[in-house]
């Protein structure tokens, strides 16, 4: 009997899967108990919920050496110095160290697993302010009848995720970066959904080259109409970044807000306190939980030398919940005044602030007023190895 061997589609990337593993290896010994690294944990994301584990970062105080290679707050203050500080970049001064794979025993790199350039998740601070955030910037009206149109499609019982979030923030995207196949773009997007969590947290080997696959066709699409490097860069930042945290966004509003139903009447029958629970979701439920930094030159912070190169991590859910600086931050307080650290300056989360910021609020008025029953209709269900977005798969409902 002749056995036929199938001869894979794509080619198999041996040392990108050997780097996968051993990544994802180390980060499981530095989040080992004997450590006692919170931060560890959070690397691991095998938790449903890391509030805990954020909390312990922050109680080890405003700076501290994590066993995972990077220092790490979860402090408000500190937190706010650090992403404040034009010596922090998203990404290595050396290209080359960027690339630096696990592999290499003699500097095995924990931090930014993939570099994920092509999507516009490695640039400078000044980069990032050089890109045209006006002609990227979604029309009110536009995100409000998309959000309308949305809620009257589905059904009784719905997918929060599935059926209304993503499709919103996907259609939402096309039009403003101007593709015209929707279907085809919104499962690029599908695919590119996992970045923000590959940075620090290893996919696994199929959901890696599905996912830089799919950069490269999003590039390929914008760059073929002889876009401007920075409109492409610019596309490809809404595309992969402002999808994703504007779908956790709606989700994590709409599931705030379910959690005090006098809260989510008061928004049914004033909608204009949207832009308020909007603003209180972005900090209890931020849709980027921990923003990694790389520091350029040396500094000092809170008594300590950070040396050019080094990794610096802020957990952002940690210090939106700073007991020094929020009054019982445990809770959703639609009342709550003051500022917060989500989609802090100088990173891709602060070009796509303003459309995710908008459609979220169109989504709340739209669902709130044409939903105004909405309750759950079983358990909400998130992705593995999600540690900076928390990914949901699943948000069944029931209007």
């Amino acid at each position: 009997m002749t056995v036929k061997k199938t001869v894979p589609a794509v080619p198999v990337d041996t040392e990108l899967g050997l780097h996968l593993l051993v990544v994802r290896g180390l980060q499981w010994i530095a989040s080992s108990p004997s450590w006692g690294d919170p931060y560890g944990m959070l690397l691991r994301a095998h938790a449903d919920s890391p509030v805990d584990f954020e909390r312990q970062v922050r109680e080890r105080g405003p700076l501290y050496r994590s066993t995972a290679q990077a220092w790490v707050t979860g402090t408000y203050a500190t937190s706010a110095e650090i992403l404040a500080n034009p010596a922090m970049e998203t990404w290595y001064a050396d290209p080359e160290h960027g690339n630096q794979r696990a592999l290499s025993l003699e500097e095995p790199l924990l931090s930014h697993i993939l570099s994920l350039d092509r999507a516009g998740m490695c640039l400078t601070r000044k980069e990032y302010e050089r890109l045209p955030v006006d002609r990227f910037t979604v029309p009110p009206a536009s995100a409000a009848a998309v959000c309308e149109s949305t809620v009257d499609r589905i059904g009784v019982r719905f997918d929060l995720m599935t059926d209304f979030a993503r499709p919103v923030a996907v259609e939402l995207a096309r039009q403003v970066v101007g593709v015209p196949d929707g279907e085809a773009f919104g499962q690029l997007c599908a695919d590119v959904s996992i970045a923000l969590d590959a940075v620090l947290c290893p996919p696994k080997y199929d959901d890696a080259r599905r996912l830089t696959a799919a950069i490269v066709r999003l590039h390929g699409l914008f760059a073929e109409h002889g876009r401007h490097p920075d409109l492409v860069t610019a596309s490809m930042v809404i595309s992969v970044v402002g999808v994703e945290i504007t779908t956790a966004l709606v989700c994590a509003s709409v599931l705030a807000l379910l959690e005090k139903p006098e809260q989510w009447q008061a928004v049914a029958e004033e909608p204009d306190l949207a832009g308020r629970a909007v603003q209180e979701t972005l900090r209890y439920a931020p849709p980027i939980r921990i923003e990694p930094r790389i520091a350029r030159d040396e500094i000092e912070v809170a008594g300590e030398t950070i040396v050019a190169g080094d990794e610096v991590v802020v957990v952002v859910g940690a210090a939106n919940r700073d007991p020094e600086v929020f009054d019982a931050p445990d809770d959703f307080d639609l009342s709550r005044d003051g500022e917060n650290l989500s989609l802090s300056e100088g990173r891709y989360g602060t070009f796509s602030a303003g459309f995710a910021r908008t459609v979220a609020k169109a989504a709340l008025r739209a669902i709130t007023a044409k939903a105004p029953g909405l309750r759950a209709a079983g358990p909400v269900l998130r992705r593995r190895r999600s540690p900076v977005v928390r990914g949901i798969l699943r948000c069944p409902m029931i209007r």
